[in-house]
């Protein structure tokens, strides 16, 4: 697979969670928090998660390893927003 529509790479946050339910309430049971160290094209608008890790200095230190060997540039995540998002942000205001 080549990798060259994908010059940036990033960490990614997010969360499991599992929860039950009872008699219509929630009660959270876990919840494990993990770092998603991903490749992204030009606009961020395609993803393509490489490594999950459980620990941020770990997924820094991976992240610095992988930008270097694949000659990618870590950036900030910034997806396109559409223009639909951008009226309904407008409207809030």
């Amino acid at each position: 697979m080549s990798l060259e529509e994908y010059p940036f790479v990033v960490i990614i946050q997010g969360a499991d969670t599992q929860s039950t339910f009872s008699r219509g309430q929630s009660q959270l049971i876990t919840r494990d928090e993990y770092f998603d160290i991903t490749l992204l094209n030009q606009n961020h608008s395609k993803k393509l998660a490489i490594k999950r890790l459980d620990n941020l200095e770990d997924a820094k230190t991976d992240l610095a390893i992988l930008a270097d060997m694949l000659q990618v540039t870590p950036t900030r995540y910034n997806p396109p927003i559409s223009a639909k998002t951008q009226a309904r942000k407008r409207a809030r205001r």
